[in-house]
C-alpha cells in the first residue's frame, strides 16, 4: 500500500485530577474504537550501563487480564502475568513501529548493533481508543484518496485504526532484574496520543478539543520513579521523608539566562573532580507538578499544597518566599494522600498554580561520609503568567555514615558557592 509507512504522532501527559474532564471531551467528540489490546504490558530496555541511550528497543504484550488494582500492587514477578509470547519491536526512522520477531521468555540481555541491551523496567497500561471520524472532506479522506489509501468505514482496515486518539487513563511502572522480580516504583502521568498518517488532521483534532492546553509534552528520558528509585537504593540514609536542619542554597534565575541552566550544570558536574552522578551516564531527572495556594487559618497565612501527575497531593506547608523550596525530594506518594481535587478545609483556594517542571541531578561529593547532593532547577509559571525560575542545591542522605547536620551544611555551602562561581555569567546570571 503507498505511504503506508507514513505516521504522525502527537502525546502529551495529563495531571490525573484532570482526567474526568479530559474523558468527558474525548466521549462527547469522538466514538470508541474497539481493538484488541486494551491492557498492554511493555518491557523498555537500555544499553546496559548507560540510561542515557535509548536503543529505540521494546518488548509488548497484551494480557487477558491484570487482576484488578490490588492484584497490580502485589505483582512481584514478571512471569505472573501469564504472558506466554512478547512482541520484539522498535521504531524505523519515519516512526513507524516495526515488529523485529515475537519472543517466548524476556531474556537478560540482548545484542543490537554490537551493543549489549537489557531490559530494566515493564509499565503496565490501560488504554482507551476512540475514532477520529468518517468525514470524506477531512483531511485524511483528500490525502487517501491522493495516495490510493483503502478507506473503509467498517474500521478494520488498519490504516482507519492508525487514525485514532487513545488514552492512557493507568500506567503503573515496576523495576526490572534480571530474574524477572519485579519493584512497584510509582504511578506515571496519563497520557494522551493522536495518531494520524495526515499531520494536518492532528492539528485539526487539537484545535476542536483543546486537549493540548491540558496536556503537557514530555521529552523522552528514562522514566521518572525509575531513576528515583535507583537513587534511592544508592543512598543509605536519605533525608526526603525528615527534616534535617540542613538549609538548601537557593538562586534565583533570571528568566533570559534560563536556557543554559541545564547544560551548564552538567558541565559543572563532569568538571569537577570530586563530584559523581549517583547514577553513572544518566541524564537529570524530570519531574512535572502543580504548586496550589491557600489563604487562611488561624494566622491567615499563606500555604502551599504540592501535586504530582499520578494524583497524589502533599499536605499543605507553610510557603516561603521562594517558591522552589516546597518541592525539593520530596517523596509525594509515600508521604502525600489522594483525592481527585485538592481541598483544605480550614483555607481558601486562591484559584491559581504554578505548573513547575523540574530537572534534578543527583551527586556525591567523595568525602567520608558519602555526602549526596541534589542540584535541582525549577521553572514555575503561574495561570496569570508569573513566572519564577530556581537552581538549588540541597542535602539529599548519605552514603557511608549517619547523616551529620554540620557537615552536610557546609556541603550544600561549599558547593552551592562553588557551582554559583563556575558557571559562566554571560549564560547563567544567578542571584542569590
Amino acid at each position: 500500500m503507498k505511504g503506508a509507512s507514513l505516521r504522525n504522532e502527537w502525546s502529551g501527559n495529563l495531571f490525573a485530577s484532570d482526567l474526568l474532564a479530559v474523558r468527558d471531551c474525548v466521549e462527547g467528540t469522538f466514538e470508541h474504537l474497539p481493538m484488541p489490546g486494551d491492557a498492554v504490558a511493555t518491557v523498555f530496555y537500555a544499553v546496559d550501563g548507560s540510561m542515557k541511550q535509548d536503543p529505540g528497543l521494546r518488548a509488548r504484550a497484551y494480557p487477558d487480564t491484570f487482576g484488578g488494582q490490588d492484584g497490580l500492587k502485589n505483582l512481584k514477578n514478571l512471569d505472573d502475568l501469564g504472558v506466554r509470547r512478547w512482541e520484539l519491536q522498535g521504531k524505523s526512522g519515519s516512526g513507524l513501529k516495526v515488529k523485529h520477531r515475537t519472543i517466548d521468555n524476556i531474556t537478560p540481555y540482548v545484542w543490537q548493533n554490537g551493543l549489549r541491551i537489557v531490559p530494566y523496567a515493564l509499565r503496565l497500561a490501560r488504554r482507551e481508543h476512540y475514532y477520529l471520524g468518517d468525514d470524506e472532506h477531512s483531511d485524511f479522506a483528500t490525502t487517501a484518496a491522493d495516495h490510493q489509501y483503502t478507506y473503509r468505514t467498517d474500521r478494520t482496515d488498519e490504516l482507519n485504526a492508525a487514525r485514532r486518539l487513545t488514552l492512557e487513563a493507568s500506567r503503573r511502572l515496576y523495576a526490572l532484574a534480571a530474574d524477572h522480580s519485579l519493584r512497584h516504583v510509582g504511578e506515571l502521568a496519563p497520557r494522551l496520543e493522536i495518531k494520524s498518517p495526515v499531520s494536518s488532521e492532528i492539528g485539526r483534532v487539537l484545535a476542536a478539543t483543546a486537549l493540548d492546553e491540558i496536556s503537557y509534552p514530555v521529552p523522552y528520558l528514562p522514566y521518572e520513579p525509575i531513576l528515583t528509585d535507583m537513587i534511592k537504593q544508592r543512598i543509605t540514609h536519605d533525608t526526603a521523608r525528615e527534616d534535617t536542619g540542613v538549609e538548601p542554597a537557593v538562586y534565583t534565575v533570571p528568566p533570559e539566562s534560563s536556557l543554559a541552566v541545564l547544560d551548564q550544570v552538567s558541565e559543572w558536574v563532569a568538571d569537577h573532580p570530586k563530584l559523581q552522578p549517583l547514577v553513572p551516564d544518566t541524564p537529570y531527572v524530570a519531574h512535572l507538578s502543580r504548586l496550589h495556594f491557600y489563604q487562611g487559618g488561624e494566622t491567615d497565612e499563606k500555604v502551599g499544597v504540592v501535586e504530582n501527575t499520578s494524583g497524589y497531593f502533599l499536605a499543605p506547608v507553610t510557603a516561603p518566599s521562594l517558591i522552589g523550596h516546597l518541592l525539593l525530594s520530596r517523596p509525594i506518594e509515600a508521604l502525600g494522600f489522594k483525592f481527585e481535587a485538592p481541598t483544605c478545609p480550614e483555607y481558601s483556594y486562591e484559584n491559581n498554580y504554578y505548573l513547575v517542571k523540574e530537572h534534578a541531578f543527583y551527586i556525591e561529593v567523595g568525602d567520608a561520609a558519602g555526602t549526596c547532593l541534589r542540584v535541582t532547577y525549577s521553572d514555575c509559571q503561574s495561570q496569570t503568567g508569573d513566572v519564577q525560575k530556581f537552581l538549588d542545591v540541597s542535602f539529599a542522605g548519605t552514603r557511608n555514615a549517619e547523616p551529620d547536620t554540620a557537615l552536610a551544611s557546609a556541603a550544600v555551602e561549599q558547593y552551592g558557592q562553588q557551582m554559583k562561581a563556575w558557571l559562566r555569567p554571560e549564560k547563567v546570571a544567578l542571584k542569590a
